[in-house]
């Protein structure tokens, strides 16, 4: 008797093993500078994080220290971080795509951290409140600026290209994990450390993924 085919529970098996290499993948610290302002530069890491991510080669400068009032925010996971604040910059070699599954161009981008709305108008189904929104470095020069939601909400628009910003969600960081790694829902995210307010915060930001929408 001929065994039954089961295409697509090999091709389960074989997305299975693919993402455990991509959440396994090797995470290197680099001397690298990003293109961004002289500010800019200064106020993040001298050295980067570099992997690769869904065949996109990352670099990753968290921001060297983050001042301000924590946000607070319900059902945040990660209340102690200020509203509108500095916190790095990365840099894609390729095209991106965001938690909407917006295309995000290859280039280098401040990070900010946001709380999202959970309205309609918005990203819908998210692990938490919780986004970095990414603007072009040419856009944003003064890390020591808080910028105002709507004003931060008009300057990512200039990386997704769209009226929405450039958001990627920010998820639980698990302390047992390795740098990166794919959570239940099958996201893939890049934990690193902050100091904020003079405390280390491991954060974990979702780069492969999109919104249950």
């Amino acid at each position: 008797m001929r065994p039954v085919k089961r295409p697509f529970a090999v091709f389960a098996i074989v997305l299975s093993f693919a993402l455990a290499a991509l959440a396994q993948g090797n995470v290197e610290s680099v001397v690298a500078t990003p293109s961004a302002s002289e500010a800019i530069q200064k106020a993040a890491a001298d050295h980067a994080l570099k992997f690769t991510a869904a065949g996109n080669t990352i670099q990753l400068w968290p921001s060297k220290f983050i001042k301000g009032e924590a946000n607070a925010a319900e059902g945040s996971v990660y209340p102690d971080l200020p509203r509108g604040a500095f916190a790095g910059v990365i840099q894609f070699s390729a095209e991106a795509a965001d938690f909407r599954g917006q295309k995000i161009p290859a280039g280098t981008y401040t990070l900010r951290y946001a709380v999202l709305p959970s309205d309609g108008n918005h990203l819908g189904v998210a692990p938490s409140p919780d986004f970095f929104l990414l603007v072009p470095t040419a856009n944003d020069t003064n890390p020591d600026a808080v910028l105002p939601y709507q004003r931060l909400v008009r300057l990512s628009a200039r990386a997704s290209g769209t009226n929405h910003p450039a958001a990627f969600s920010l998820t639980a960081a698990e302390k047992k994990s390795p740098p990166i790694h794919t959570n239940e829902k099958g996201h893939v995210a890049v934990t690193f450390d902050l100091n904020v307010n003079g405390k280390i915060l491991s954060v974990a930001m979702i780069l492969v993924g999109v919104a249950e929408q």
